[in-house]
């Protein structure tokens, strides 16, 4: 597929909002999330910042639009092996990191390993050892329901049709969901089912089968519904006492965002402005997966080292900007290159 860096700016755009959503309420003399006030270190964040959950919707959406692009007319052993060059690395080193975070602040190393195993082979049981790769089980999820599809019906997939499937088993569950109420639908066995999420997954194909393909109405209609029936899940979420309006916002400004600039991205491909926007795309991973064990622990040791919550939070943004720059730069890319170049070779050398 060709490269979209209107996408890497929205992948960028989305993980501010879930930085800043943690941020918000990382504890001020302990490692804490969600802590509350006074307990709360930046707590003058969460005007802006208590609706960023909204970001990993987003990252759905650009998921299902990404995943649709890189599949088409793939083989379900290569898109499977694509994928785990591109998870894996990133996430053995943020949760190596995680790691020896919450050991140097002494919680049990044989409990931690436990998490630590769970986390680098993305099981569906938890815990892990970072509370954000719970979306990464999840989107493991969508990839193995696409390699099934690959592997049932080949070139012949069609992901819109998937897409409406998908969106629609996903529409019936949350509907079910807002009208019963029940705790039930809360358990993370729907999270991995697609069941929560799916709709997301699905919106984003819609849109690459309209970008790629062409619009219809029944591709316009249906994605409209998905659309809709996301601001649905996004109520679920929204705390007692908050408005759905922040997160409605958020969430189609995102939608509106990515349109925009699939439409006008060839803008975005100038040679200076291509090469900022492309290296803040290749950040977002891991910037995602290192922000919130670092920066919830990191919080309370500069808290001890410095009274100023001004200069605690640069410190802590400085702390995870940099470990986000440092494994994009050092093991992620060195492990995907030379699990690239293992794959080279193994195809080349089947070939006749």
């Amino acid at each position: 597929m060709g490269h979209y860096f209107g996408i890497d700016l929205l992948r960028w755009c989305a993980a501010i909002l879930v930085v800043v959503f943690h941020l918000q309420a990382f504890g001020w003399s302990a490692p804490e999330f969600p802590a509350q006030r006074p307990a709360a270190a930046f707590d003058w964040l969460a005007p802006y910042g208590w609706f960023g959950w909204v970001g990993v919707q987003i990252f759905f959406v650009i998921s299902g639009f990404v995943i649709a692009a890189s599949a088409k007319g793939a083989r379900a052993g290569a898109f499977l092996l694509r994928r785990a060059i591109r998870v894996f690395p990133a996430l053995w080193a943020a949760s190596l990191i995680a790691l020896a975070v919450r050991a140097a602040w002494g919680e049990p190393l044989g409990a931690l390993m436990g998490d630590f195993s769970r986390s680098v082979i993305l099981s569906p049981w938890g815990p892990h050892i970072d509370g954000v790769i719970w979306t990464l089980v999840v989107e493991a999820a969508f990839y193995g329901l696409i390699a099934a599809m690959l592997a049932w019906r080949g070139a012949d997939l069609r992901f819109d049709r998937l897409a409406y499937a998908l969106g629609g088993a996903s529409t019936l569950f949350l509907l079910l969901q807002a009208g019963v109420g029940t705790d039930l639908f809360g358990r993370f066995h729907f999270d991995v089912l697609l069941l929560r999420h799916g709709v997301f997954f699905a919106l984003g194909m819609l849109i690459w089968a309209m970008h790629s393909e062409g619009r219809s109405q029944a591709r316009l209609a249906t994605a409209g519904l998905f659309a809709a029936t996301g601001v649905v899940q996004l109520e679920s979420q929204v705390p007692e006492g908050k408005a759905l309006l922040l997160p409605a916002l958020a969430w189609s400004g995102g939608v509106a965002l990515m349109l925009v600039s699939l439409r006008w991205d060839g803008g975005l491909s100038r040679p200076g402005r291509a090469s900022v926007i492309r290296q803040l795309g290749l950040m977002t991973y891991p910037l995602y997966l290192c922000h919130f064990t670092l920066g919830m622990y990191a919080t309370p040791w500069l808290a001890a080292q410095h009274p100023h919550r001004g200069v605690v939070l640069a410190g802590v943004l400085a702390l995870i900007i940099l470990t986000s720059w440092a494994v994009m730069r050092g093991p992620e890319q060195a492990l995907q290159r030379r699990a690239r170049g293992a794959l080279r070779r193994r195809e080349a050398a089947s070939r006749p």
